[in-house]
């Protein structure tokens, strides 16, 4: 089921509930939507899935994932009231047996859709594969992190420096994120930790970077960019000579030839003009967007 149809089946349970004013299968869903998006956040952080077999809450394991990333990034993932406040409302959800009020709901639905927008890249794929020593999450950040706090290299100057710099670049990264989470400070932010394991590993064997540039969640929104950009020439270009049309007619009209179109050029002209609408319907649809994470 794509992201489109499970919103086309959202807004349709929606109006359905607010004809039969039963709200409950709503709740229900949205708890469902709520954890399947957790799940993706925590598989692409290398976690485990949520305890259900323990009667473990949506909360509790937004908590869990939020807890991990604190302690790995030095960043909060998800603001301490929106998990206060799902606590809240799973526990209002158990003690009315699923029914919610409209204000609980509508609180869910903004949280399902601001957790689609969390981009979390793949830090277990296999260019990262040295940053976790082949130890659990916790383990080789908590260790990377300590190393490099009582360790420090006396003897390789450069190594030295390469370590400072690499963290001044990682707090930056983090106060970043902590702010604001933005995907792309987030693959940076792990870029710079894994240099940080390869520096702490060997200090003259070189180091290793491992990606696949189509991976990048960077290089993906440099595509997006790129087409959008080609999309918008086509339109600028089409509204161009539309706009020149059009003047040559109002002139025309009022007895004046200031521009002159040659006939054979007047119906490419026009052409142009509807290929350069269709492209800025396409334009509007898929590629305008104030980016999240360009702030």
């Amino acid at each position: 089921m794509t992201l489109t149809l499970v919103d086309k089946k959202l807004i349709e349970l929606v109006k359905t509930c607010n004809k039969t004013h039963d709200y409950k299968k709503l709740a229900v869903v949205l708890m469902s939507l709520i954890n399947n998006e957790l799940h993706v956040i925590a598989i692409h952080l290398g976690l485990r899935p949520r305890k259900k077999e323990v009667n473990e809450k949506l909360h509790e394991y937004m908590n869990f994932i939020d807890q991990f990333v604190n302690h790995a990034f030095h960043f909060h993932l998800f603001k301490d009231l929106t998990v206060e406040i799902l606590r809240g409302i799973e526990l209002e959800f158990l003690r009315k047996e699923g029914y919610l009020s409209k204000d609980y709901l509508k609180f869910l639905i903004n949280l399902y859709y601001e957790l689609r927008k969390i981009e979390i890249p793949d830090i277990t794929s296999e260019f990262r594969e040295d940053l976790y020593w082949n130890l659990t999450p916790f383990q080789a950040f908590h260790e990377v992190s300590s190393n490099l706090k009582t360790a420090t290299p006396k003897k390789d100057y450069i190594n030295s420096m390469l370590l400072t710099r690499l963290n001044s670049e990682e707090k930056r990264l983090e106060h970043r994120l902590e702010q604001h989470y933005n995907p792309i400070d987030f693959e940076q932010l792990l870029h710079v930790k894994a240099l940080k394991v390869n520096l702490k590993k060997g200090k003259t064997s070189k180091i290793k970077l491992k990606g696949k540039l189509k991976d990048s969640i960077a290089y993906s929104y440099l595509m997006h960019d790129l087409v959008g950009y080609f999309f918008l020439g086509i339109v600028i270009v089409g509204m161009c000579l539309g706009l020149l049309l059009l003047l040559e007619i109002i002139f025309v009209n009022l007895g004046l030839y200031l521009i002159s179109v040659p006939e054979e050029y007047t119906y490419l002209f026009m052409v142009f003009f509807g290929v350069g609408l269709i492209f800025l319907y396409f334009y509007n649809k898929f590629f305008f967007r104030l980016s999240n994470y360009k702030n």
